[in-house]
């Protein structure tokens, strides 16, 4: 209530300069926070998955593990054969795929890529060409 006594009714030109540019600094504060939210969202469009993909190679490993102790010898030589070389083989692939084809502009869904590798690159899943 005391406030609106003493509040100017017929502002002056500092006055409305001072007050355009308190204005501007508010919304320079907001485009801020916006700014910083909209990042946050790009960054977990990124981070997410590689977090997700973390933690399920890490629990296929463990149940993988669970079940080793039940297997014989040659079962687990084939298990300890195709999670060191075959399994980070076929990932490598993949993610190489994945970031050449991100990084080139080239815009397709990801399952036409999914079942491609190097050596299987007569084959295409997509009636397209090749990449």
């Amino acid at each position: 209530m005391a406030e609106d006594l003493i509040e100017k009714l017929l502002i002056n030109g500092e006055d409305q300069e001072e007050k355009e540019r308190n204005t501007i600094i508010v919304e320079k504060e907001e485009r801020l926070g916006d700014k910083i939210l909209n990042e946050n969202k790009k960054l977990w469009v990124v981070a997410a998955p590689a977090i997700f993909t973390r933690f399920s190679t890490f629990g296929v490993n463990v149940i993988s593990l669970a079940f080793i102790g039940h297997i014989g010898a040659t079962e687990l030589a084939a298990y300890a054969l195709v999670s060191t070389v075959l399994l980070r083989f076929c990932i490598g692939i993949i993610e190489t795929t994945h970031t050449t084809l991100y990084f080139t502009g080239r815009k397709a869904p990801n399952w036409q890529y999914c079942g491609r590798s190097e050596f299987a690159s007569t084959t295409d899943f997509s009636k397209g060409k090749s990449p």
